[in-house]
């Protein structure tokens, strides 16, 4: 008897003469012949768009196996055809005979399609992964076909046919395998991985099982396949077309320049959609099938098997589209963090310097460490907001499909949640930007202290700045409560939707059923209800949460467009501005009205155009200079010739610095014209505090942007006298630039100006740091007539050593802001004030030689991780608990127990409900019963979650972030100064910045939801082992099976997390040390803006594949946990058919709905579980700075505390006896003695690197000393290191600046009145400035862009040291940046306000120290003489004399 009928003719689908089975037109025409024609449609129009792109080339034989198996593809088809049409009819009727007739013929087509693509483009990813995705959905197809042609027999069909057509369907198999089978050299690289290795990121297992085996390095992981750099030029097109406009938007310019990417998890995002909304009509068809057994008519088993199957597809295929999600996620998270790091570091180089500390936007630093890691966390947010509502509108069709009239309760809720969400997320935005600018006030305090806390800690006020962070920091938490506050009022309204949805509608319906008599709420209704209800609140509570993170994210955003759309310096390459070429004929035509008037800085770029070298002249012509348009330098009339050497003099406040500034055109011309011959970034700029990278070798500083020259190199390390000190140095030039004495700063950045060969030199008074005779020899090494350096170049020095002006081809004096005169050294000596007591300097002509090292190597120090992180977790989970408070975590695990067991009681009360109801239609009497009980149980739960989650955030996790804070803050602010000396600030900032913040606003989150949703699948696994006691076997092969997931997964994904942020450490460096004020003028006046971002793209990409690889590995446990939970839930629905005539309906619904639920929770649980893992180093990190050895340790000796001593000491008297003090093993004094009186006045002078320095940090115990040091006949040993420093005032060559205003500069302790602040201020000559200031001693200044010159800043640390009134006064080099008379006035200053104190001052300056007490020359570490000055000055051969003869001006 033949298997067809005349109804395989019929669409069917269901075929009526074969059991459970589709009709041969249906199987052919849906699906084989729609499927083919979609895909021929597709393939031919990517064939035709390769070939007029010229991608289709010759035959590709790298995959000899591929070729042949798409070949015998081919053939096989073209067989199997031959084989249906020569055989026999068979009784198969002639309209079903054609369609398999056509389909078979469309296959060979398209397996003739597939030959020549794979044959061509075996190597195109794309290519590949369609052929791979049409092999696999036919292959699922053709089972039915396949399944068909068996169950008909021999008797039905051609043997023949048959055999080829299963040979045609293995071959299609083989294709898809060796198609996704990777070579094994690519093993672990994404670029080579197939279909399922994309759809499974099974090119992580290599990776992975590395990370397993031994410690992961950097080096170990794939790169990041798009620069940073092309992505920001993508960004850069699109970005200069918003700027066109008014008003220009970030976000567009993004979208813009990045659509495909942000679009590409839209087809992934749908498919979890769909496959989520079908699952309530899948277990209403379960329900169905097993309640059929109770009855007298059991559905056919083959229909249970058949669902089992389906379960399985759609899980499978939820957990394919879920990690193809996760996996487009991270590549756009990716593009994105490249793109915006690279844009604000670029417009960092390019920033208009006056706006550097109040730049819109804020602080860079947390701009590129917070806030875009805040907008790269919400992209999958954003997809899920818009795909919830697909989700949902689905869901709400299948409730009233089950529910009828009842559904407008569901209906009326769900409006009154989304209209609810939006209207009460009003403020998010307004917080989070109050919130990031809380946070960017802390770290750009915290950044100036740690930048300058060599100068902090030694004048011991780490109490006092303890306290003013936490005041701070206090504010901020302040700011972050406000924010939670308004977070958490929209959590718990999305977070109920599931109780207040299942209540109003269960509700609505049991009441309209009790008033109609109609039948109530059986197992299959209620559960498949209930179930759709669940579907629809995850999305409901992730449009909850998700819409003020997004709110918040974008706050971030229009401060990254706030930041991008800052003013800009013109002399950077980036800014786009409209110059004008002025001849000097124009120039003299105008008159002073058109000056005014003109406004505008004109560039002769002719000059360098026709010549090599620069030629012409620098105008000035009325030009009145400033910031911010405040004037600091009035109607300036003066000319600098090129090739010339320029001195610039004036006393402190003329405006020296403003003036040299505008020659790199970084200030504001309020009125007249300058005129520019050089071509921007043809200058050297060395500025008065020397701008070093710490973090870069003393050669890398040096060599900046250049090519290492050795000849050149010498010659210029000779002329800048620092190849004795490089002698000293255990690694020469290789030493890092971190712990550099006043002077070597100044010659290293003095060198790196020379080496530049730039035409243009401008230096800040770079001679103020150095002694006399060094002094004198680099200067004569650099200016001497027609063998130094700097002879053939254009000069500009500002100076206050007057000794060098006669070396000054043209001189100008500045005074009061304007120009006070000009000319040559004869025309101005004895004319100018500034000169009259001008003397020719003795000559000295001295020059140390050496060797160096070879060329320049960056270096990218990234911190040191732990290769043992067995415990790590556990300790930082400890430390967090501490923190928090151990009763406050008690507390949190009762709530939650308690709310989570309310929550798992639900679906086994409505399971009892439901099964009454089955035996008893329209009993009334159940709704008047079960309706109360559980309308008490849902109230109970709302109110139970919401304020359990109103304790994990507003109670523990501020209680964990302040003390985790400030515990880490105060640890820092303890270390010794070897901690500071080892560890790159920018690695520090980053515990403080990118630590901090997800440690306060992502850890309460994820902790919360990783408790919550492992308690509530801990209760969903013992419903379904209630239900179905054969589950405890499934349930327990998926734990095993989970414990090697994640055993396999967390040592890789820890290390990654390590890994990712610890390459951040030198990107972050880098950004720290080039966002200063003098980092700016010199690399701009440079042109070095190049060579900066090529370092940071290196460090950004390296820094990229952590970060990728992270959410990677993040996506492969998404996709390990929805293969486990197909598993799980496939087991049900299994389990349940195989007992399908013992099992209970309303159980297995009870099991069913917490099995559906189950791959929600474990995801969330999961993915919480990875961030948790990631807080866990940030935690670490935390920890490691906690545990901190401090610098005071009270093991060395007994201490003075304040009941044995308060005047401690009370008269000052210092003596050192046989002091030798070391640099960790080198020393550098060697047996120092000397005594200072009581209320005396001691100088220490001597040749730079001579330890002069060091003998007062000898004396404040930064160093190992041995022999004694008395204070007051008590040793220093035995007084803690900070009672020692606060015994002490100590003004030094970097004085540092704080954050803040005036007062609280000077007055940090805040215990002075304002007259006693104004008087110190009087007395250290600053009352004129600083009441030129808005709000006087109250303006605000920065530490990164100080209102203040360097001379001032020495004053004010000078003021601060009247004001502290301590015995011991140390002074080193404190007048070094002022002018002689000013320097004058000061001294005089000292000597009456410190009559009564010891003095000890360093200087370079003999002249300060002449009328001191005695004074000690050392040489070399040892005291070469010591004495009463005026005796030694009459001493002949006197070391000393040959100093001050040296030194004078």
């Amino acid at each position: 008897m033949s298997g067809f009928c005349e109804q395989d003719s019929a669409f069917g689908p269901q075929s009526q003469c074969r059991s459970f089975d589709f009709t041969v037109l249906f199987e052919n025409a849906i699906l084989s012949i729609l499927p083919n024609a979609i895909a021929l449609f597709l393939f031919s129009a990517y064939v035709g768009l390769s070939v007029s792109r010229k991608r289709i080339a010759g035959v590709c034989a790298r995959r000899i196996d591929v070729l042949i198996a798409f070949a015998l593809n081919v053939a096989l088809n073209i067989l199997t055809l031959i084989a249906w049409t020569t055989a026999e009819s068979s009784g198969v009727p002639a309209i079903a005979r054609s369609y398999l007739t056509a389909a078979l013929a469309l296959s060979i087509v398209i397996s003739i399609l597939h030959a020549v693509l794979v044959s061509s483009e075996s190597s195109r990813r794309d290519s590949s992964f369609a052929t791979s995705l049409y092999l696999l959905i036919i292959l699922l197809l053709d089972v039915s076909r396949l399944r068909t042609l068996n169950s008909v027999g021999k008797a039905s069909i051609s043997e023949f046919f048959f055999i080829a057509f299963t040979a045609s369907f293995t071959v299609r198999a083989l294709c898809l395998i060796l198609l996704n089978t990777p070579e094994p050299k690519q093993l672990g690289v994404h670029s080579s991985s197939g279909f399922f290795s994309n759809i499974f990121l099974l090119w992580l297992l290599p990776l992975m099982w590395k990370g397993r085996k031994r410690t992961l390095n950097l080096n170990d992981l794939p790169e990041f396949d798009q620069k940073s750099t092309a992505l920001y030029l993508r960004f850069e097109t699109s970005w200069r077309r918003e700027q066109r406009k008014t008003h220009p938007n970030l976000l567009k310019a993004l979208l813009r320049a990045f659509l495909p990417t942000f679009l590409s998890p839209v087809i992934p995002a749908i498919l979890m959609a769909l496959t989520q909304v079908v699952q309530p009509a899948m277990v209403n068809a379960a329900i169905q099938f097993i309640n059929s057994y109770s009855s007298s008519s059991p559905e056919p088993v083959e229909w249970g098997w058949a669902l089992a199957g389906m379960f399985a597809f759609i899980f499978l295929t939820l957990t394919c589209a879920s990690t193809l999600y996760w996996y487009y996620i991270a590549r756009t998270s990716a593009y994105i963090r490249g793109t915006m790091s690279e844009a604000v570091y670029r417009k960092t180089l390019a920033l208009d310097v006056t706006c550097l500390a109040s730049v819109p936007g804020g602080n860079p630093m947390n701009l590129i460490s917070a806030d875009i890691d805040r907008i790269t966390s919400v992209i999958d947010p954003l997809h899920q907001m818009w795909s919830s509502l697909i989700t949902i509108a689905i869901g709400l069709y299948l409730i009233y499909n089950e529910l009828g009239a009842a559904f407008i309760a569901t209906i009326v809720v769900t409006i009154v949640i989304m209209v609810a969400t939006p209207y009460l997320s009003q403020e998010i935005r307004p917080l989070q930007t109050k919130l990031s600018a809380a946070g960017d006030r802390r770290i750009r305090l915290i950044s100036g202290i740690l930048r300058q806390i060599k100068g902090i800690k030694l004048s011991a006020h780490e109490p006092e700045l303890i306290k003013k962070v936490s005041e701070v920091r206090k504010a901020e938490l302040q700011a972050r409560k406000n924010f939670w506050r308004k977070f958490y009022l929209i959590v718990c309204i999305t977070s109920v939707t599931m109780n207040a949805l299942s209540l109003a509608t269960l509700g609505s319906y049991a009441i309209i059923a009790f008033l109609s008599h109609s039948e109530g709420l059986t197992t299959a209704r209620l559960f498949t209800a209930y179930t759709a209800i669940g579907i629809i609140t995850a999305p409901i509570y992730a449009i909850g949460q998700n819409y003020p993170r997004v709110l918040a994210a974008y706050a971030c955003m229009k401060r990254l467009e706030g930041y991008l759309l800052s003013l800009e310096s013109k002399s950077s390459p980036f800014a786009e501005r409209f110059s004008v070429s002025t001849s000097d004929t124009e120039i003299k035509e105008l008159t002073k009205d058109d000056m005014v008037s003109v406004q505008e800085i004109v560039y002769d770029e002719k000059m360098n155009i026709s010549e090599p070298r620069v030629s012409g002249t620098v105008y000035f012509r009325s030009a009145c200079i400033g910031w911010n348009d405040k004037t600091l330098l009035y109607d300036l009339n003066t000319e600098i010739h090129v090739g010339k050497i320029t001195m610039v003099i004036g006393r402190v406040a003329s405006g020296k610095s403003t003036f040299l500034h505008s020659l790199l055109d970084e200030t504001q011309l309020l009125s007249g014209t300058i005129t520019y011959p050089w071509k921007k970034g043809s200058i050297a700029y060395c500025s008065q505090t020397p701008w070093l990278q710490p973090s870069q070798s003393i050669r890398n500083n040096i060599l900046f942007a250049s090519e290492y020259e050795e000849v050149w190199y010498n010659e210029v390390i000779q002329a800048c006298a620092l190849e004795l000190d490089l002698k000293k140095m255990k690694n020469g030039d290789s030493t890092l630039a971190n712990g550099l004495s006043g002077g070597q700063k100044a010659r290293v950045a003095l060198a790196r100006a020379v080496y530049s060969r730039k035409q243009v030199v401008i230096l800040d008074d770079v001679f103020s740091a150095l002694d006399g005779p060094t002094a004198n020899s680099v200067f004569e090494a650099l200016f001497s007539t027609g063998i130094g350096l700097l002879t053939r170049r254009t000069v500009i020095l500002s100076t206050n050593k007057m000794a060098y002006l006669s070396s000054a081809d043209w001189i100008i004096s500045l005074d009061k802001s304007r120009l006070s005169g000009q000319g040559t050294y004869s025309d101005l000596r004895g004319v100018e004030p500034v000169l009259k007591e001008v003397e020719m300097a003795t000559e000295d002509k001295s020059s140390p030689s050496g060797t160096v090292s070879g060329p320049k190597k960056l270096s990218f120090k990234m911190e040191e991780l732990p290769s043992n992180t067995s415990s790590i977790a556990t300790r930082s989970y400890m430390h967090y608990c501490r923190s928090a408070g151990w009763n406050c975590i008690a507390i949190y695990i009762l709530l939650l127990l308690l709310t989570v067991g309310i929550q798992t009681i639900t679906p086994v009360y409505l399971q009892v409900w439901s099964t009454y109801n089955d035996s008893h239609f329209s009993n009334r009497k159940s709704v008047v019963a079960y309706l109360p009980g559980y309308a008490a149980i849902e109230i109970a739960y709302t109110f139970a979650l919401c304020y359990v989650f109103y304790y994990m955030i507003m109670i523990l996790s501020q209680n964990a972030s302040r003390n985790l804070h400030e515990w880490q803050f105060s640890a820092v602010m303890k270390a010794p100064m070897s901690f500071f000396d080892s560890t790159q600030v920018g690695q520090t900032i980053n515990r403080f910045s990118q630590d901090i913040a997800y440690i306060d606003g992502g850890l309460p989150l994820t902790l919360y939801d990783f408790c919550y949703q492992m308690v509530r699948a801990i209760g969903g696994i013992i419903v379904m082992i209630v239900a179905l006691p054969y589950m405890a076997a499934v349930v327990f092969g998926v734990v095993v099976v989970f414990y090697l997931v994640q055993w396999f997964y967390l040592a890789t994904s820890k290390r990654v997390r390590r890994l990712d942020l610890a390459s951040k450490t030198p990107l972050y460096t880098l950004y720290q040390e080039t966002m200063e004020f003098n980092a700016l003028l010199t690399i701009r006046a440079a042109g070095a803006e190049g060579h900066f971002l090529d370092s940071s793209e290196i460090l950004l990409a390296r820094s990229q594949r952590p970060f990728y690889l992270t959410r990677n590995v993040a996506a492969w446990l998404v996709s390990s946990i929805g293969v486990m939970t197909s598993i799980v839930n496939t087991s049900v629905v299994l389990l349940a058919i195989a007992t399908r005539r013992s099992a209970s309906a309303g159980l297995f619904a009870a099991a069913m709905s917490q099995a559906i639920s189950l791959q929600d929770m474990l995801n969330t649980m999961l993915t919480s579980w990875t961030k948790l893992e990631m807080a866990a180093v940030s935690l670490e990190r935390n920890l490691d700075l906690v545990n901190l050895p401090p610098e005071d340790d009270d093991s060395e000796g007994p201490g003075i505390s304040d009941e044995q001593d308060k005047e401690w000491p009370s008269r000052g008297e210092i003596e050192l006896i046989n002091v030798m003090a070391k640099y960790r093993v080198t020393p550098i004094l060697k047996d120092i003695s000397f005594r200072a009186p009581a209320g005396s006045s001691l100088g220490i002078c001597g040749r730079t690197g001579s330890g002069k320095s060091t003998v007062l940090l000898a004396l404040l115990r930064v160093l190992h000393i041995e022999g004694q040091i008395l204070i007051d006949g008590k040793s220093i040993l035995d007084i803690s290191r900070r009672r020692l420093r606060k015994s002490m005032s100590m003004v030094g060559q970097e004085p540092f600046l704080l954050d803040g205003t005036i007062r609280e500069n000077l007055d940090i302790t805040g215990c002075r009145s304002d007259d006693e602040v104004w008087a110190a201020i009087e007395s250290a000559q600053l009352k004129q400035a600083i009441s030129k200031l808005d709000g006087g001693i109250d303006h605000q200044i920065q530490s990164m862009s100080p209102a203040l010159s360097p001379g001032q800043i020495q004053l004010l640390a000078l003021a601060r040291s009247l004001l502290s009134r301590r015995k011991i006064i140390l002074l080193d080099e404190a007048t070094a940046a002022l002018d002689g008379e000013t320097d004058d006035n000061i001294q005089k200053v000292i000597r009456s306000a410190f009559s009564d104190c010891t003095c000890i001052t360093i200087a370079h300056r003999i002249k300060t120290i002449e009328d001191y007490d005695q004074v000690v020359v050392l040489d070399h570490g040892l005291v070469e003489e010591i004495g009463d000055p005026a005796e030694l000055l009459q001493r002949k051969g006197s070391v000393f004399r040959e100093l001050a003869q040296a030194s004078e001006e």
